[in-house]
Order: C-alpha cells, then sequence, then structure tokens
C-alpha cells in the first residue's frame, strides 16, 4: 500500500525485510514495525480507480474482503480473479454517477477510489445517472432490514446523518469523499492489524 517496495525506498526496505523474515524463519521472535504511515488524504483520497498502483490493488481487495452484497436478495456479489481484474470496469460503479458530476469537477476527483465500489453490470445501468440519495434511498425503501448490511459491504457510508442523503450534489459528494475515507482506513487498519495511517 505505501509503496514501500519501489522508489529510493526500495533497496533499503527490502534488503532490510528480507533480514527479518529471515530471522522469524530460523525461529527469532520480532514485531514487524511499520514506520511509513500514510497520510490519509494526500495518499489515499488522490488516488485513481484506473490507476495500476499497489494501493490501488489494495482497495479492490479490501472491497472484496467486505463480500459485497447484491442488492435484491442479500446474497455475496461473485468476486473471483476475473472480477478483479484491473482490465475488468464492468462491475466497478461511481458512487456519485460520472455524468453528474462533469462540470462541477475534474475527472482526477470523481475518479477517485472513494467513489468506487462493487456492482454488477445491470445495477450499474439500471442506476444511471441516479444521485446516491435517490438510488439508496430506493434500495432502503426495498428491504430496510437489508440496507444497513448492504451499504456497509459496499463501505458506503449510509446511516440517517451521513452526507449521502445531503441535497447539493457538489457539497454532498465532497463530504461523503472524506465520510468514505475514514472508513475505508479504519477497514484497512482492522484488516491490517496495524496503524498504517496517520492522523491529524
Amino acid at each position: 500500500m505505501g509503496k514501500r517496495y519501489s522508489g529510493q525506498g526500495y533497496h533499503r526496505n527490502i534488503v532490510g525485510d528480507a533480514r527479518f523474515f529471515l530471522a522469524l524463519a530460523s525461529g527469532k521472535r520480532a514485531r514487524f514495525a511499520v514506520n511509513e504511515l500514510l497520510d490519509p488524504v494526500t495518499d489515499l483520497l488522490p488516488e485513481q480507480y484506473s490507476a495500476r498502483s499497489s494501493l490501488t490493488r489494495a482497495f479492490f481487495c479490501l472491497l472484496a474482503l467486505q463480500k459485497p452484497l447484491y442488492r435484491e436478495n442479500g446474497e455475496p456479489i461473485p468476486l473471483n480473479g476475473p472480477a478483479l481484474s484491473h482490465a475488468n470496469r464492468t462491475q466497478r460503479h461511481h458512487i456519485f454517477p460520472q455524468a453528474q458530476l462533469r462540470g462541477k469537477f475534474s475527472a482526477k476527483v470523481y475518479n477517485r477510489l472513494c467513489n468506487i465500489c462493487f456492482l454488477v453490470s445491470r445495477d450499474n445501468k439500471s442506476i444511471g445517472m441516479k444521485l446516491p440519495r435517490s438510488y439508496l434511498a430506493e434500495f432502503r425503501a426495498a428491504d430496510r432490514k437489508l440496507f444497513p448490511r448492504l451499504t456497509r459491504s459496499h463501505l458506503i457510508p449510509a446511516a440517517p446523518n451521513d452526507a449521502v442523503w445531503h441535497r447539493g450534489t457538489v457539497a454532498a459528494f465532497k463530504r461523503v469523499q472524506h465520510e468514505r475515507l475514514g472508513l475505508i482506513c479504519a477497514e484497512f487498519e482492522k484488516a491490517a492489524g496495524i496503524k498504517l495511517f496517520s492522523t491529524k
């Protein structure tokens, strides 16, 4: 995630980490410390969903770990190898549709990871240009019991006071990005079992 094995730190980190793991393999006990914490706002928030970076790949693995659900029946969406492939974009959905954000934001803003979740192609097409406050309200009305699990499985903050329900596309989008960023960071740290992000 932190591009530890690229750039200036490549040689130092890979050699040091190799020594650490060799020591573990020989029976020594040690704790691996991550000293290069990521800044959520500068390292994660700007990341593009179409990038081939380690962070983008880690993000889609994290989404898959949540076992995202179908909206109709609450069953897990099958996310095997092809679905997670960089080339397969049919199951990647913009939470705020691109068409609603063009002219208000640059593509680099609305194509950020924080605006992407997994959704099957047919649902993607049925949502079309609807804003999340509209289509999520439809999902909630269809099954109020399933709805909290559904949105949680996609890491979409959709509690009653969350910004996803707010009017004003620009303000709502900005707030949802930061609310979801916090949720994503928390899930990354939960999956890793260590602190990964700096807090300000």
